[in-house]
């Protein structure tokens, strides 16, 4: 991996992109465009432009999760559920009042008894999907945080990609699905079958709402993200050393009430990173998570963190958020997609490039190596952005990554066939 091969992953990157190759719904026409209408229980303008009609200076230009919402084709609108049948659980139709988009969406339902709900839907004729990567629209009612499983079975069981990516109860969400796990030897272009789970275990029930299942293009070439939080001086001292003699930038949640203290980058190590190519992004850390805040109390969170990055010399990285804890719910990702175009959360999967959620694009945790490595595989083999949960480098305990582990994962990034990127590196793309 070269330095110059960094700007080459951004033509396929977050931009609005043509698209080519519509796959439609058999149960509904497809809105085909972002700026399609979506219609049900958001607003009417869901989907489209996302402009903000604000003076506030530290607002983003565009809603990005409305600009990006419906980017790509849909494959299924749940509007026919008769297409869909029960492994486990119940599955049943809502009404319009609690759809996505269209006049339903599908409930899945898991009893105290069932384990999970799960629902499947077979292809008489095989789906091509070997150049798209899949989304689907999610509302998680219980439990309060869970697993939503997709699996493409590649013709069969024995051959297909498990599609995982853990959410928390936030309202409608987004999910855009990468590979967790690969069975066998899926041949993408002979998709025979797709299953939707919903996990919750004996003795629990759980209830999903599903929608929107879209496909986007997929990149010709995959990406990876290192991305630290806390702005722990290992990342300076540990990580920088080792990251610039392969020629891979990183990226920092900062939490600017921790700067310059004993354990933390100085202000002036901040910047030498961002002259290297880093971003410093947002990390609005309290005491409490984002689900424990009132509206207000996330507002002014997510106001101080990026007025300071933004005072401070930090503009580019303060348009991205790190989410603190990977926790969220509905009113904090309304308001951070005012101040911020791209958030990272968990989910603990490689998600498509052409995001449909922006604001909570998924995070794998660095702390195993060789878990890490294979998901940086998982981007290279199947053209994917696996971004990257990093804390403290060699710290001495067992918590998080060794110094010897760290090397473990740069050496192979630095040799793999895909571009080390930044949140800049995707966003200021000449379709960004």
């Amino acid at each position: 991996m070269a330095d110059s091969s960094r700007r080459t992953f951004l033509e396929m990157a977050l931009g609005v992109a043509g698209v080519s190759g519509c796959v439609e719904s058999d149960s509904g026409p497809s809105p085909g465009t972002t700026d399609a209408p979506a219609t049900g229980s958001r607003p009417a303008d869901s989907c489209g432009d996302g402009a903000l009609d604000t003076d506030d200076p530290l607002a983003v230009e565009y809603d990005a999760r409305r600009r990006f919402g419906c980017r790509g084709d849909l494959l299924d609108g749940f509007e026919d559920l008769s297409v869909w049948e029960t492994y486990a659980g119940r599955l049943d139709a809502t009404g319009p009042e609690r759809a996505y988009a269209g006049t339903q969406s599908a409930e899945l339902t898991a009893a105290a008894g069932d384990g999970r709900a799960w629902v499947y839907r077979e292809f008489d004729s095989p789906l091509d999907l070997s150049d798209r990567d899949l989304s689907l629209a999610v509302r998680l009612d219980a439990p309060e945080s869970e697993s939503v499983v997709v699996q493409v079975l590649a013709p069969d069981r024995e051959n297909q990609f498990v599609l995982s990516k853990g959410v928390w109860s936030a309202g409608w969400l987004r999910v855009d699905l990468g590979p967790s796990a690969v069975k066998g030897d899926p041949d993408l272009s002979e998709v025979r079958e797709i299953r939707i789970q919903l996990p919750v275990g004996e003795g629990a029930e759980g209830r999903l709402l599903v929608d929107a299942l879209r496909t986007t293009p997929k990149s010709d070439r995959g990406a990876v993200m290192l991305t630290f939080d806390d702005n722990h001086r290992t990342q300076y001292d540990t990580a920088f050393p080792v990251m610039e003699r392969y020629g891979v930038p990183g990226t920092v949640g900062v939490i600017h009430r921790a700067v310059d203290y004993a354990t933390t980058m100085s202000l002036a190590e901040m910047r030498e990173l961002q002259s290297a190519g880093w971003d410093m992004a947002s990390h609005p850390q309290l005491e409490r998570s984002f689900r424990q805040l009132s509206p207000e109390e996330s507002r002014s969170a997510f106001r101080e963190s990026k007025r300071w990055l933004v005072d401070e010399g930090f503009e580019d990285g303060a348009r991205f958020l790190v989410w603190p804890f990977g926790k969220y719910d509905a009113d904090a990702v309304e308001t951070a997609a005012r101040y911020h175009y791209l958030g990272f959360a968990g989910g603990g999967c490689p998600v498509g490039t052409g995001v449909t959620d922006p604001l909570l694009v998924s995070r794998v945790t660095g702390d195993d190596p060789d878990r890490t490595t294979a998901m940086i595989d998982l981007a290279e083999r199947y053209n994917l952005l696996t971004v990257v949960r990093l804390h403290t480098i060699g710290v001495g305990d067992d918590k998080y990554v060794s110094t010897a582990g760290f090397e473990r994962i740069v050496e192979p990034l630095a040799d793999a066939d895909v571009d080390a990127v930044t949140p800049s590196d995707l966003w200021d793309g000449p379709t960004g």
